[in-house]
């Protein structure tokens, strides 16, 4: 599930092999070398101009464990950065400053200015942070974001590689605009060469003045680097200077683009589905139900996930909307007061046990959500085992899903899941493969309903389907089980469902997506 206003964590994009935080850890490498561009007196004297406003970053922070009980690293990177006010105030990214143990701010003339970790503010979602040293500066100037144009000459500043290269200019042009890199802001894109070292530093028109700040390359990617956009980075940049932090309007929903969306065929829905209502957030009481389609957001059409976390990003905390669904082919109206998007740190519980008995795949799968699960993960993680079509659900339940499930039950509970546990849910799941389907009660189910499952083997017909009783409000619920033995593993998998002589429903999985 893709639960916006959680960390609104979105999809990964197929088509970008690897992306890439252009902050330094600790290694020198020789960067490519060419021709330099020729810039003219004008950009000499700008570059000059700025210099003293540019800075280089040193940092030793202590990077949270990535697998289960492994402890805490203790590394030194370097970025880069940039003055916003004259009374100290430097700007750079979160992933340069995040956890940092200890700081430097280094410029242009050799002087040093250590930073206290507790003079530092980052906000992880937009990828901007701020430091507060003893120190007076010349401040960089914002560019207007609406005088920026395609094709544009812009330079970048920073230390690629470390401070070696301190003070490192680059020139290139605007390459597009509004790049989605699966965060929750897009990026601008350009060609102005940038390195490992350079995240945090200033893209700059030819008069000086800020375009955005570097923050992202891809591995391969010759002539592509990507910043977070003046507008966006000076608005977070004085809220956390003002507030030390970001709020953000969160609605409490799991919402997931339909599956004929994804694959961009025609679709029945209009916009996301519901597939969750987050317990303790603002939409519990809105009547509201898991299967609704979100059609508008206080009269503005939403079409997608993307479409309703820009709005998110723009709503405040507090503010009440009116939310327009679908249910039953009806359009329905709920008011809600939106809360307060909670952070990272609030989301996180501590589960152990997990990978007990688990396959390698499994636990690959499993340490890429790292050592604790918040609700978000493992809420995302349910995005590839979860097909739609009209209304109906279908969600593949395994050995892996069921352990991960009854950590997450026993984590609401206050407790972690026991290795016996983990290793009786396994066994008790081995070998089968058990598809939970939900369809509003106003579907017809006959009364022998069957189940095939259609894959690059053929087809296979379901070894028992029953009817349970623990459907969600306003559902019937139907348990198919297949013996996983007879089942492809990667590829596309169709379940068919024959409710009765003439009526079907089918569901569609990615099966590579599932471990």
């Amino acid at each position: 599930m893709n639960s916006v206003g959680g960390v609104i964590l979105k999809r990964i994009i197929a088509s970008i092999s690897i992306i890439l935080l252009l902050s330094s850890h600790g290694s020198i490498a020789r960067a490519e070398t060419g021709p330099a561009a020729s810039g003219g007196p004008a950009l000499v004297e700008v570059i000059e101009t700025v210099s003293p406003s540019v800075v280089s970053i040193l940092v030793i922070k202590r990077v949270p464990p990535s697998e289960p009980n492994e402890p805490s690293r203790v590394v030194v990177s370097s970025g880069s950065g940039f003055a916003i006010r004259s009374d100290g105030f430097v700007l750079s990214n979160a992933h340069v400053l995040d956890h940092a143990i200890a700081a430097e701010i280094h410029t242009h003339d050799g002087k040093v200015y250590p930073v206290d970790p507790e003079n530092i503010w980052a906000d992880p979602v937009s990828d901007i942070a701020i430091a507060k040293v003893n120190a007076e500066f010349v401040p960089l100037r914002w560019a207007a974001q609406a005088s920026l144009r395609l094709g544009q000459e812009v330079f970048a500043m920073g230390a690629p590689y470390g401070l070696d290269f301190e003070g490192s200019a680059s020139r290139g042009i605007i390459s597009g605009f509004q790049r989605d890199l699966g965060a929750d802001y897009a990026f601008i894109q350009h060609d102005a060469p940038i390195n490992p070292g350079n995240s945090g530093g200033p893209l700059l028109n030819l008069k000086g003045e800020v375009v955005g700040v570097n923050a992202r390359g891809i591995l391969g990617g010759d002539g592509m680097g990507f910043a977070i956009p003046g507008d966006v980075a000076s608005k977070i940049a004085a809220t956390l200077i003002s507030h030390g932090k970001v709020e953000r309007a969160w609605l409490g929903l799991g919402l997931v683009d339909a599956v004929e969306a994804d694959l961009g065929w025609p679709s029945s829905s209009t916009g996301p589905v519901i597939t969750e209502i987050e317990p303790g957030g603002p939409a519990v009481n809105s009547g509201l139900q898991v299967g609704d389609t979100l059609l508008k957001v206080d009269g503005q059409s939403v079409f997608d996930l993307e479409s309703v976390a820009q709005y998110l990003l723009k709503a405040a905390p507090g503010a009440t909307v009116t939310l327009t669904y679908g249910r039953g082919g009806v359009e329905r109206a709920a008011m809600i007061t939106l809360g307060t998007r909670p952070h990272d740190a609030d989301l996180y519980v501590p589960v152990s046990g997990l990978w007990t008995e688990l396959t390698e795949a499994q636990v690959h799968r499993a340490r890429q959500f790292g050592q604790r699960w918040s609700f978000l993960e493992l809420a995302e993680l349910h995005d590839a085992w979860v097909s739609y079509q009209g209304g109906g659900k279908a969600r593949l339940l395994t050995e892996y899903l069921a352990v991960l499930e009854l950590a997450w039950t026993r984590a609401q509970e206050g407790q972690s899941l026991k290795p016996e546990e983990a290793i009786a849910e396994a066994a008790r799941r081995r070998g089968l493969l058990e598809v939970q389907v939900d369809l509003p009660t106003d579907f017809g189910v006959g009364a022998a309903p069957w189940a095939e499952w259609q894959d690059a083997s053929g087809t296979v017909r379901a070894i028992s389907l029953a009817r349970d009783p623990a459907a969600p409000v306003g559902f019937q619920r139907l348990t198919v089980r297949f013996l996983s033995e007879h089942l492809e593993t990667s590829g596309t998998a169709l379940l068919i469902l024959h409710l009765d002589q003439e009526t079907e429903r089918h569901f569609l999985f990615n099966l590579d997506q599932i471990h």
